[in-house]
């Protein structure tokens, strides 16, 4: 937990602090005492947690909030380490489960109905863009979703 703490948006746990993280900019945002101070504070809300590292489709069914959020399709999820990813499949499975389900995506990301939900700012590509259009899915329909430009 600590790992990805100290490199925000990472796809595996890191043992260094990402440059954002040791920039200063945010000192609340990025591991430290603050972080532990509110984990401490959050553990019987959370003990119950589970991680699997396994593959997605192998997790059970129950009740629960799901947080599904993959590489990304198409163009920008191209730098992933691991993007072989069959997202009907994914978006089959996203759609069964049972609870609350909130899938995000980047904008173009045509294997849900995703619709708009916030841009964000990113570290500068080789474009030169230096944000993100974020989209999300979910099934509940009392969720308010408003677009951001």
């Amino acid at each position: 937990m600590i790992g990805f703490w100290l490199n925000k948006g990472g796809t595996t746990p890191k043992k260094t602090p990402s440059v954002w993280a040791r920039s200063g900019i945010r000192p609340n945002s990025f591991w430290g005492q603050a972080i532990k101070e509110r984990i401490a504070a959050q553990v019987t809300s959370i003990r119950h947690w589970k991680v699997l590292n396994t593959s997605y489709d192998t997790a059970e069914n129950t009740p629960a909030t799901w947080f599904v959020d993959p590489p990304y399709q198409g163009e920008c999820g191209r730098l992933y380490k691991y993007r072989t990813i069959d997202y009907k499949a994914l978006g089959t499975w996203c759609q069964s489960r049972v609870g609350q389900v909130l899938v995000c995506e980047q904008d173009g990301a045509s294997w849900l109905p995703f619709q708009p939900f916030h841009t964000i700012k990113a570290t500068p590509g080789a474009r030169g863009k230096s944000y993100s259009k974020e989209v999300l899915w979910t099934n509940e329909s009392s969720l308010i979703l408003l677009p951001t430009g």
